[in-house]
């Protein structure tokens, strides 16, 4: 089914949410102390849900996965085949239609933003909007011009027109600014049997308005290095510095168990499931020379052991300890397009961040859907960027040795420390912190922030390795941005190494092409003449 179709799946599946939490007494999405005895309206139960799907559709979909692989994250098992699209850039239009399930989330906030008002509840609605623009920030990433003003307000209409993808970028930028002052001026329930539904951040107004703020500095330099938007960034970033960004990573939790059905998705669909059997995706979905390689040439054995397994683990042994052991492991990443060479016994899996086999705290933790690592990361850019920044975002040398810090801790509370509150608010680890001294005093160049010569580098490189089981979207969205494409070769900044050096096949790709559904449906308004996936870079794309 195409988006518009799917605005009627999604009324659908909202009242089949809705059902589902008024009947069943124990629900995977508890938001109700008593679901039998509702004391809420449809509309929170609407939002949790759609919460939830945002963070999936971000960390257990192709979308994190094959941009992750262009991107130097993940390689492929020469033990299997398959994956021939992924490691030749060959990729048809009945493949990965990444369009339509954001699209029925889209819609799922809509809903909440119509309904709410009229059920008492108007205060779901400026996170409702933060949450569209985040979605359509996605899109726009992936297909560049999407339907926009005509996608979701009117059912009659099922032939929309795409917009332009610079004029979306600029309206999300307006409703998020929109977003931020209606929630400054608004005054927000504090019952727990409310802010218990708002599985992002318990209703807190100023995380939100954090949230969001981090979210358009986040778009904003997507735009960083066309060299036309510089004026138009600097003024929208000032505009709105004063409000704050993100101190806390920003996690969910709805109710994952260690049952069929209910454990964390992304231990479920690239580890193991809810007997301990391992997944085929788990053997098959390796870690790629990129990242592993360069973990291991800064001597960061820390996060090497918390990002990956050691080569041919099925993970029947305890985590390694840090740092008498590390360095006895042997870690393996596959090169991007291998034939041989990268069989299960001679690669490195997806590691304990998300997968140990059989722990509670893996099958049921929560996911990550933003950082504070990327929080600092972003300002860090920013005021490097753009210099009169500074006074507005800080020391851009102190925001990035937190931002490494910060993920450093994340690695370490995900693999050693889990537990919800650990990880959100970025808890203290003693064998975090000390891992991430010894390695920040290195005098190595895109590590120590003395050594770097080239500080941006240095910034984007950091930001790419904290996005390594959380965003591939995001890594792959910085790559392009980033990287010049000449005669003369390739100029890249945020990954150590290009990855599509190791293919040694034809032109990499710059964005998804339209799905065939598209086509089917709305055929006489989807942009022509896009046929590759090497067609038509997004308009922040350096090389458009």
């Amino acid at each position: 089914m195409n988006f518009l179709n799917n605005k009627l799946f999604g009324i659908l599946t909202s009242l089949l949410l809705i059902i589902f939490a008024a009947t069943s007494c124990k629900k995977f999405l508890d938001v109700n102390t008593d679901p039998n005895n509702l004391t809420s309206s449809k509309v929170p139960y609407i939002m949790t849900g759609a919460l939830s799907n945002t963070v999936r559709i971000q960390i257990t979909s192709n979308v994190h996965v094959v941009a992750g692989t262009w991107s130097g994250f993940y390689g492929h098992s020469t033990s299997y085949t398959g994956g021939g699209n992924e490691k030749t850039y060959v990729v048809t239009n009945t493949q990965f239609d990444w369009m339509t399930t954001i699209y029925d989330n889209i819609y799922d906030y809509q809903k909440v933003i119509e309904r709410a008002d009229a059920e008492g509840v108007g205060f779901w609605k400026d996170p409702a909007v933060i949450m569209q623009c985040y979605d359509y920030a996605r899109l726009v990433d992936i297909y560049g011009d999407v339907p926009f003003t005509d996608a979701v307000h009117d059912l009659s209409n099922l032939t929309p027109k795409y917009d332009k993808q610079e004029d979306i970028y600029d309206s999300l930028i307006i409703r998020l600014d929109n977003a931020m002052a209606s929630m400054q001026a608004a005054s927000w329930p504090t019952a727990s049997d409310v802010t218990r539904q708002d599985i992002l951040f318990g209703l807190n107004k100023t995380d939100w308005i954090h949230f969001a703020n981090t979210l358009k500095l986040r778009l904003l330099l997507h735009q960083d290095f066309m060299g036309t938007r510089d004026a138009y960034i600097v003024s929208n970033v000032q505009s709105t510095a004063n409000l704050g960004y993100l101190d806390k990573n920003v996690v969910i939790q709805p109710g994952y168990a260690a049952t069929s059905g209910k454990l964390n998705p992304y231990y479920s669909l690239y580890g193991f499931d809810e007997s301990n059997t391992v997944t085929t995706n788990f053997r098959y979905r390796k870690m790629n020379k990129v990242i592993i390689d360069w973990l291991k040439i800064t001597h960061d054995d820390y996060r090497l052991q918390g990002l990956a397994w050691p080569q041919g683990t099925i993970v029947t042994s305890p985590l390694p300890t840090w740092p008498s052991t590390a360095s006895s492991y042997t870690y393996k990443g596959v090169p991007m397009g291998a034939g041989s060479g990268a069989s299960n016994s001679t690669s490195s899996a997806m590691g304990p961040f998300y997968i140990q086999r059989g722990v509670t705290s893996s099958q049921t933790g929560p996911l990550v859907l933003f950082t504070l690592a990327e929080s600092k990361f972003l300002q860090a850019e920013a005021a490097v960027k753009y210099p009169a920044l500074a006074t507005d975002l800080g020391d851009p040398a102190t925001n990035y040795n937190d931002g490494v810090h910060a993920h450093f801790r994340l690695v370490g509370n995900m693999c050693y420390e889990v537990g919800a509150g650990n990880i959100i608010n970025n808890a203290g680890n003693t064998q975090a912190d000390a891992a991430y001294s010894a390695y920040i005093a290195q005098p190595i160049a895109n590590v120590n922030w003395a050594a770097s010569s080239d500080k941006l580098r240095a910034i984007l490189i950091q930001k790419w390795v904290s996005f390594v089981h959380i965003n591939g979207l995001e890594a792959w969205t910085d790559y392009r941005k980033s990287s010049v494409t000449s005669e003369n070769g390739h100029t890249f900044y945020s990954v150590p190494l290009d990855p599509r050096s190791q293919v040694g096949i034809g032109n990499e790709p710059v964005r998804m092409i339209y799905p065939q559904i598209e086509f089917t449906t709305n055929g006489n308004n989807v942009p022509k003449g896009i046929d590759h996936i090497q067609d038509s870079p997004i308009f922040w794309d350096v090389n458009n």
